[in-house]
Order: structure tokens, then C-alpha cells, then sequence
């Protein structure tokens, strides 16, 4: 009889499920149950009963804020998905196959500055749970502009002041009592982006970024699109030791011809992304077109320039070494115009030429014989 009872009280202990709450990248949301023992997948043990998951998240994390007045369904929370192929969670408002959200001032009670979401039901439907697996019990998305570490919370004590429970449990009826085991309690959201610019500088596309809420950050992607649709990275920054808020740079030395949208990819080290909104810069090839002639050059090259407005330009000429052979400052008009450059004292080889003007760059190459 003690044997029997022993057994019957290492069994109950053993039925558990240890919930975590993670973030699984672009501000997805998982709250996953894994069993502790095989007890789950045979009766009565998997009698499922009730359930109730209620999590939080900061105002201050959720802008913009949500735009549905609360106790409601809220679209700003999608993509929801789960396991349970029963009675699968609900709205505890409506009972619709959908979330609620609501903060305390819809019950009378002084805002504490968080948005609660809930779901409940019953879930008879969740069967064959093997010991070590794991099991969806809850998925959503949030919008990826909320951010803040470790802010999704699970909560398991009662708010006080509410007529519903935010208590999460889930009852497992052939044992009688609360299974949840809450082993992670918070997932972050992403880093956020301050602030992202994009501007033009000397024919190429300075980008500066400023960020808050770096955690376990990798690097960060450059990526640039012609349509803003397809993107390729184009560099990558790496991340700085963790402050209140970092600024960084990348340059983008040879921009594309025409419009330049831009983008930065935040990689997390799980391998989770974030992205930034988009920025564009038009780069407009008829400003600032230069050709030359003839090449190879014996005596004297002429350089062709076509610009939007009255400039100086600089005329730069550098062998393969890099050294600087030649440098002219050089008036030009607005339209096309032409400049002939002696190169009969430079040695037979190839040479690098660059024109620079206000806000433009061009470089080429060529051979003298």
C-alpha cells in the first residue's frame, strides 16, 4: 500500500509541463509546454480540462499603441497558432477563435501601464504528448516597431481588482491539479530603432542609425533594393558593447544609378531578425556624367563632364600604386563641358582617374602608350 501510494506521488509530481515563453524571431511569440514524463500520452492522465494564459506587455513597449478599445479582439496581434486540435483556446469575451487584450481602466482600476492579452478554454483535444516534446500551446505576432527586453510576461497570481482571473494554469483532470510550470516567464522583443537616415555625400549614400534595447545582437546587415522589394546586403556592421542607446555608419560607396531604398537587418546570435523602416535616396545619373577620349592616350586626354550646375570639380590622376601624379581644380558650367589634360610626361602603363565635384564622384581608368 506505501509502495503504491510512493508511486501515485512520484507520478503526480511527474506530470508536469514546463512552459517557456520565447521569442522565435520577427517578433513572433511562442508558449511552449514540453511533458516531463510519458504519463501524458495514456488516460487518464491526458484528460485535459481547463486552461488560461494571460501574459503583459509594457505601454511603453507597445507603440504605436494599440488602436481597438480593450476588452476586444485586437488586429495589432496575428498570426496566432497553436497545437491544441480540440476545443482550442478562445477570446475570453466573446469566445471567439481569437485573443483579448485590455488594460484596467476598462474594469475601473488605475492604469498600471500594461496591456494585458488572455486567452482561455478547454483543451480535451491535446492528445499524445510525449515525454520531452514540444507542444505549441500558444503562438502570435505583435507588430515588429514593439520592443523591449524580456517584456512578454506570463502572469500566474491574480491582479487584484478584476472580475476575471489572470492567473495562467492548465489542468490535467485525471490528476486533479494545475500542470503549468512556468521554467521561462519572459521573451524579449527586439532592438529598437531610434532612428534611421539616409543621406547623399559626395556621390555616395552616408547611412547613420541610432538603437536602444541591444541584446545579444550579432551584426547588422546593410540591405539595398532598386525597387523596394528584393534586397541584398551590400556590408555589415558589428554590434557595440551594450548602452542606453548606440549610433552607428555605413557608407555606401557605389550606390546604384536611379532610386536606392535601404534597409538595416538587425541579426540577433539565435538567428532571429529584425529590420528597420526604409529609407531612399534617388541618385540621378544625368547630374554628373563624365567620359574620356581617346584610350588609350598618346599626348593628351580629354576629359567630357555633363553636370546640373556651376561647380568646381577636382581631376585626380594616380598610378597603380596609388600615388598622386596630377591634380587639377577645375571650373565647370552647368551642361556639358570639356577639359584636355596633358599626359605625355607620364611613363607607358595604366592610370587611375577620379573627378570629383560637390556632392559627385566618378572614376575610370586608363592607358597610356
Amino acid at each position: 500500500m506505501i509502495a503504491l501510494l510512493l508511486c501515485f506521488s512520484l507520478q503526480q509530481q511527474a506530470q508536469v509541463l514546463e512552459v517557456s515563453v520565447s521569442n522565435v524571431g520577427d517578433n513572433k511569440i511562442q508558449i511552449v509546454g514540453v511533458p516531463t514524463s510519458p504519463g501524458f500520452t495514456s488516460p487518464p492522465t491526458n484528460a485535459w480540462a481547463a486552461m488560461n494564459l494571460t501574459w503583459r506587455i509594457p505601454k511603453s513597449a507597445a507603440i504605436p499603441a494599440p488602436t481597438v478599445a480593450p476588452p476586444v479582439s485586437t488586429p495589432e496581434v496575428t498570426d496566432e497558432a497553436t497545437d491544441f486540435v480540440g476545443a482550442a483556446p478562445r477570446n475570453t469575451f466573446d469566445n471567439q477563435l481569437d485573443l483579448s487584450i485590455f488594460d484596467l481602466t476598462a474594469f475601473g482600476q488605475p492604469d498600471d501601464d500594461y496591456w494585458y492579452f488572455q486567452v482561455t478554454g478547454t483543451v480535451e483535444g491535446v492528445q499524445n504528448m510525449a515525454e520531452g516534446s514540444s507542444n505549441l500551446l500558444y503562438e502570435f505576432t505583435v507588430p515588429y516597431q514593439w520592443t523591449c527586453p524580456g517584456c512578454v510576461e506570463v502572469l500566474t497570481t491574480q491582479v487584484p481588482g478584476l472580475p476575471i482571473s489572470t492567473v495562467s494554469f492548465i489542468d490535467n483532470a485525471g490528476l486533479g491539479q494545475d500542470v503549468l510550470q512556468l521554467v521561462v516567464n519572459n521573451a524579449p522583443l527586439p532592438v529598437e530603432f531610434i532612428s534611421f537616415d539616409a543621406r547623399k555625400d559626395q556621390g555616395q549614400v552616408q547611412l547613420n542609425w541610432r538603437v536602444s534595447n541591444e541584446e545579444s545582437i550579432k551584426a547588422y546587415h546593410v540591405e539595398r533594393s532598386a525597387d523596394g522589394v528584393t534586397y541584398t546586403s551590400i556590408g555589415s556592421v558589428p554590434p557595440k558593447p551594450a548602452a542606453a542607446t548606440n549610433d552607428y555608419a555605413y557608407t555606401d560607396v557605389t550606390p546604384l544609378s536611379g532610386l536606392n531604398y535601404y534597409r538595416i537587418r538587425e541579426e540577433d546570435i539565435d538567428g532571429r531578425a529584425v529590420y528597420s523602416p526604409v529609407r531612399s535616396i534617388r541618385m540621378d545619373v544625368n547630374s554628373f556624367m563624365v567620359t574620356m577620349y581617346p584610350v588609350p592616350v598618346k599626348d593628351e586626354l580629354t576629359v567630357k563632364l555633363i553636370t546640373d550646375r556651376d561647380e568646381q570639380v577636382y581631376i585626380r590622376i594616380t598610378d597603380v600604386q596609388g600615388r598622386t601624379l596630377k591634380v587639377r581644380r577645375v571650373p565647370m558650367n552647368a551642361g556639358a563641358n570639356l577639359h584636355k589634360l596633358p599626359v605625355n610626361d607620364l611613363l607607358n602603363g595604366m592610370y587611375f582617374i577620379e573627378v570629383a565635384g560637390s556632392g559627385n564622384r566618378w572614376s575610370g581608368k586608363f592607358v597610356k602608350e
